[in-house]
């Protein structure tokens, strides 16, 4: 397990997500199993009340792939989402000991959402790694964002002296209808 906080809020269609992260130096996402993904759900939102499963997400996958999707569930069943973008590759955030801006937007207010991400080192111009549509199988509006969580679960078991940290430091989520661009970040 790891350490993970979730936060409701009232429904929004539009949300910017930002988050600092530090690893610790010798981070990883592999771990003892053999048939699991070593991956980090490192940063998600979600749409609870409104009838469906699922979240959105920005996580560590394939070791060291960043990758962006949602998926809207109605039981075991796919209803919305399922566009995974591939958002580079780990760099130097598992050895140089920094801190990390990650920020992405999530808009469901046209029939076609838009989830956007961009990334930096903390004190850099976070750069913008793209996009992905998300829409619902149906035509029907994405549904509304009530929650996100930081930080969330590892797919693997960790070795008995695996021994490595996540800090995190300032998150906060924004109204992107009220306030468009909170971040003045660039495409």
């Amino acid at each position: 397990g790891s350490p993970w906080l979730g936060v409701s809020f009232t429904p929004l269609a539009h949300i910017w997500y930002r988050a600092k992260v530090r690893f610790s130096p010798g981070f990883t996402t592999t771990g003892t199993l053999a048939n699991s993904a070593n991956a980090y759900k490192m940063l998600s939102w979600g749409w609870g009340g409104s009838g469906f499963d699922g979240s959105g997400r920005l996580e560590i996958t394939n070791t060291t792939q960043y990758e962006l999707y949602e998926n809207v569930q109605s039981g075991p069943s796919l209803v919305g989402g399922g566009s995974y973008m591939n958002a580079g590759n780990i760099s130097t955030e598992w050895t140089d000991g920094g801190w990390y801006d990650y920020i992405i937007e999530v808009d469901h207010t046209q029939p076609s959402g838009v989830i956007r991400l961009w990334r930096a080192k903390d004190g850099q111009a976070p750069v913008y790694q793209g996009q992905t549509q998300e829409k619902m199988n149906d035509g029907s509006m994405m549904p509304l964002l009530t929650s996100i969580t930081v930080g969330l679960n590892f797919n693997q078991v960790r070795a008995p002296n695996q021994n490595q940290a996540v800090w995190w430091g300032q998150w906060e989520v924004v109204d992107g209808t009220q306030h468009p661009n909170p971040f003045g970040v660039t495409q």
